[in-house]
């Protein structure tokens, strides 16, 4: 059955409107719209509504107009992130008077009931009064994250960044350049990690044109809550890494594993020789603090074993193995004293073997833990084992 055979009116407002997005926060869904101030001017308003489960239509907001922004043209691809506790973050690319170079991102954070908790008219994302276009945003811990596409740099397409505070502050005054490169960069995406870090992805061009498409690569970096690199072990610097090995293809989407990684969508070339495209995936995960190898055997292992960790006790560095009997999803967790997750090596599927884990002493967040008892824990289906280890400094 359908609610309404005909749909529910978002907002009866006489003016033109066109949709842009929709998400779900919480137990509700919220609506996305541009809508036509002036029929006499191409000025419009950015608006949002929540709409319940049974379709009712809870509250409409407008986040920008010509009349409060100045506005001197198109305000286009608003898109909504949902937010902790409910309600969303709203961005949008926007044309004002200050700005006459080209659109900015600007950005609005709205509670549950609808309230603009953001500077009136929204938050300009990035300083910089060149044109910046097709932003992606989410929420990391306590902050929100957005990239886009930027042209400050001698005309040439950029990838930045922002870090947005709860409050709406921003961490970068003009934004942060991801990538150091010289060389034309779009699609970007963004995904949340672990412990407020993220994953950005972008297409990289290696030459300053983007009329080629044979030579462009997708391209990634894990970034720490300060836009710092956040994988020394995985990726290569803030210059981040090629997901695709040496196939040229784009990024398409980015989603969250579910288990602090990326799954990336990609437009590829089908081999290295072919021009013609083929879909494919690619993952992404977190290995700040571990390195996980599978030790290659002609025999399987007929049963689940978790192994003492080798030095113990260990300054710096340690490694334990572990056997699987049969395929199956595997969490291995390091904790402390107090039973506080330290850093997760493993939570995703694997193929029955042995494997080897190799902890460097780091956290989730990249940092040193101190001297003391940790305990490191497999979960494999019905079975679970724990040991101990001692770390000395």
């Amino acid at each position: 059955p359908m609610l309404n055979p005909a749909g529910v009116v978002i907002d009866s407002s006489d003016r033109e409107q066109s949709f842009s997005c929709l998400t779900k926060s919480g137990e509700n869904y919220y609506v996305g719209y541009i809508q036509l101030d002036d029929e006499n001017n191409p000025y419009y308003s950015v608006k949002v509504a929540e709409v319940s489960l049974s379709g009712q239509v809870l509250w409409r907001r407008t986040l920008a107009d010509s009349a409060r922004n100045q506005a001197t043209g198109d305000r286009q691809r608003l898109r909504l992130s949902p937010s902790s506790g409910g309600g969303v973050i709203a961005y949008w690319q926007e044309y004002r008077s200050d700005s006459n170079n080209g659109a900015q991102i600007y950005a609005q954070k709205i509670d549950s009931l609808g309230n603009a908790l953001w500077t009136n008219g929204g938050v300009r994302v990035g300083a910089s009064l060149q044109d910046q276009a097709y932003a992606d945003a989410i929420q990391s811990g306590n902050h929100y994250w957005f990239v886009w596409k930027d042209v400050r740099d001698g005309g040439i397409a950029q990838i930045y960044c922002q870090r947005v505070s709860e409050s709406g502050t921003l961490l970068w005054q003009g934004g942060h350049r991801v990538f150091t490169d010289p060389y034309v960069q779009i699609d970007p995406k963004v995904v949340a990690g672990r412990n407020g870090t993220v994953y950005l992805f972008w297409t990289q061009y290696f030459y300053n044109s983007e009329l080629e498409d044979s030579r462009k690569f997708p391209i990634g970096v894990h970034l720490d809550e300060n836009g710092l690199n956040a994988d020394s072990l995985t990726w290569n610097g803030t210059n981040g890494i090629g997901v695709l090995s040496s196939y040229k293809g784009s990024i398409a989407s980015a989603v969250p594993d579910g288990y602090g990684g990326a799954i990336i969508g990609i437009s590829r070339l089908r081999t290295h020789f072919e021009e013609n495209l083929v879909v494919a995936v690619q993952r992404i995960y977190d290995r700040t603090c571990v390195d996980v190898q599978e030790q290659v055997s002609e025999a399987l292992p007929n049963e689940y074993t978790l192994e003492q960790n080798f030095p113990n006790p260990f300054n710096g560095e340690t490694k334990f193995r572990f056997t699987l009997p049969v395929s199956g999803v595997v969490k291995v967790t390091i904790f402390d004293v107090m039973g506080r997750e330290v850093v997760m090596p493993i939570h995703r599927q694997l193929q029955a073997g042995t494997f080897d884990v190799r902890w460097n002493g780091k956290s989730n967040t990249g940092t040193k833990v101190g001297s003391g008892v940790y305990f490191y824990r497999i979960e494999a289906g019905k079975y679970i084992s724990t040991r101990k280890m001692v770390m000395v400094q």
